[in-house]
């Protein structure tokens, strides 16, 4: 009956969203996003399968400062509406997510995004989570940049401001932007419980000021650093809680050094391929509460590929990532065993991530996904002990694959239906928590409405 119940709840929230899409599409948007009404071009001149996802023009865009065009109003109110369905209801020790198979206004955003100057724009994103009731400062993204020619050929320079590693980047094969752009809450789905932290690890948690180079329009060079988003950077991390504990906002000593190097070859002006590399080391303190004495290091070096074909009727977009990252546990680790945190002085976490996107006529999409992460095993790290989110033989590995059906009925709307299954989560195919849940049970539904005005 609970199950049967689920189903029902999940069914009127999906015809719930479907109802508020067309109620939102019924007539002509009233505005635009603010970077389309600053340039004159529609949505699609800039993003390939979805919002996020940008084409040459909107690569040409981010670099150039977000400065194209003319002044305009630079506010958007957007936001997600939602409903998931888990394959299995998600106990937390008596109770469950109350929030699984219910419709959510998962998060309301409002941008300031736009022209500053004839060299200077920014991008920020402030969203309001619906289903935990809180703000954040999700992104920033403020840069200045201005061009020469080197050789003949053309020299992009410029510098950013922002708040999380990868974000200031103008391929969909890094972190900040790859997808899924857009993911159920933690609230309504299990997360496995490792990731590496140049992947999403420090967003909306750190200061960084990178310098950027964009030649002959193929190479592109970014170098930089980042530290912890405190006192006058304070703004940068709005809504995260300075807590102990990993869960809290990160403490980072000195600065953090960010790399990336990129090469895109474009031909018959609709097909382009880029590959590159990226990368991040931090010295972060266990507990931010304490930010001092010795640190753990994180090196993360990541390589990425995209190849995108452009037409009227059919659009493509794939991305290749891959992330290794090696750990020392200079202050996790304790070989006395008497305080430690760690099984051992060392660790390594590795991510790899391959997805591609179909869009018909800028309006009907499909998306194909694979995800896996492995590394070494770690009782103290991974085996909290904890039902539906921990590991019982301390590993974390997870492996898993997504298909998702999109709909943009204008070129602010879309509407998308995607499933998640688990071949293997947080170590194990069956009984991986030691409390009986499987891998599969953590395979979910999720249908969401995504507006821009």
């Amino acid at each position: 009956m609970k199950n049967m119940k689920s189903r029902l709840q999940y069914l009127a929230g999906v015809f719930g969203l479907a109802l508020l899409g067309l109620l939102v599409t019924s007539h002509e948007a009233a505005a635009v996003p603010s970077f389309a009404r600053q340039t004159g071009q529609q949505c699609s001149s800039c993003h390939i399968t979805g919002f996020s996802t940008l084409t040459d023009y909107g690569r040409q865009f981010k670099l150039r400062a977000y400065s194209l065009g003319e002044h305009n109003l630079p506010l958007v109110i957007g936001g997600v509406a939602s409903v998931t369905h888990s394959n299995n209801s998600i106990p937390v020790g008596e109770a469950e997510f109350k929030e699984d198979s219910r419709l959510a206004l998962q998060r309301i955003s409002t941008y300031f995004a736009g022209k500053i100057s004839d060299n200077s724009g920014a991008f920020v994103n402030w969203n309001y989570d619906g289903i935990e009731h809180r703000g954040v400062m999700e992104m920033v993204d403020a840069r200045y940049s201005g061009s020469t020619t080197l050789g003949g050929k053309e020299l992009i320079l410029g510098v950013t401001l922002n708040n999380n590693p990868t974000v200031s980047d103008v391929y969909n094969s890094t972190p900040a932007f790859g997808y899924p752009q857009i993911s159920p809450s933690e609230r309504t789905v299990v997360m496995n419980n490792a990731m590496t932290q140049v992947d999403m690890s420090l967003a909306s948690q750190v200061a960084g000021v990178t310098a950027y180079a964009w030649f002959n329009n193929s190479v592109y060079a970014e170098l930089g650093a980042y530290r912890t988003a405190d006192k006058a950077f304070s703004v940068l991390r709005a809504g995260v809680p300075r807590t102990s504990g990993m869960d809290g906002a990160a403490a980072i000593k000195d600065g953090a050094p960010y790399w990336r190097l990129a090469y895109e070859h474009q031909w018959n002006g609709s097909h382009s391929l880029s590959a590159g590399t990226f990368g991040l080391v931090v010295d972060r303190y266990p507990d931010p509460l304490n930010p001092s004495g010795p640190t753990d290091q994180y090196r993360d070096i990541g390589f990425d590929s995209q190849y995108q074909y452009l037409s009227d009727e059919h659009r493509i977009s794939t991305g290749l990532t891959w992330i290794r990252e090696k750990q020392s546990w200079r202050a996790s680790y304790d070989p006395s065993g008497m305080r430690g945190m760690r099984d051992g002085p060392n660790g390594k976490l590795t991510t790899f991530r391959a997805n591609a996107s179909y869009l018909y006529r800028k309006q009907y999409g499909a998306t194909l996904g694979y995800f896996t992460t492995r590394g070494n095993t770690d009782n103290m790290l991974y085996n909290t002990g904890e039902p539906t989110s921990g590991s019982a033989n301390g590993s974390p590995d997870t492996t898993g694959s997504l298909v998702e059906l999109s709909y943009i009925p204008q070129q602010n709307v879309r509407l998308a239906l995607r499933y998640t299954t688990y071949s293997k989560f947080n170590g194990g195919k069956t009984n991986y928590d030691a409390s009986g849940r499987d891998a599969k049970d953590n395979n979910n539904l999720y249908f969401y409405t995504w507006f821009l005005f």
